[in-house]
């Protein structure tokens, strides 16, 4: 989990999910994944949505939850950020207030304030969701 906040004011739908999607990526850039975004089919990774939904604000601190079943990718992430004190999303830049990783148990209940979507071919418009 990424604890962040902007450093300056702009509205919530200002980031979207490419962007956040576009920021993962960057940091697996020039990595042993560094070709994952190449890769054809689903990527095994995951984001949330940036929380709590409201605009941004300097001092408002947000969150984004990346998930993975392959430990590593999220370790590495974790390290790429560890000594990062700032990072960019979309055009906006942001400060990290603070990085964290967990495990969740198979049996751990998930609550989401969206839909969860699979995309199997974005291009067609192919997805699933629950």
């Amino acid at each position: 989990m990424i604890k962040f906040e902007s450093v300056i004011e702009f509205t919530y739908d200002s980031i979207g999910k490419y962007d956040i999607q576009g920021f993962i990526y960057s940091l697996l850039k020039d990595t042993q994944f560094g070709e994952y975004h190449n890769l054809e089919g689903f990527k095994f990774f995951n984001f949330s949505n940036i929380f709590p939904i409201t605009d941004f604000k300097p001092g408002n601190v947000k969150n984004i939850i990346i998930s993975s079943p392959n430990n590593a990718l999220i370790k590495l992430l974790a390290y790429q950020l560890k000594d990062k004190e700032f990072f960019r999303l979309n055009n906006y830049m942001m400060k990290i207030n603070s990085v964290k990783t967990f495990h969740l148990r198979a049996n751990s209940k998930i609550i989401t304030a969206t839909p969860i979507v699979l995309f199997e071919d974005n291009r067609a418009n192919r997805y699933f969701f629950i």
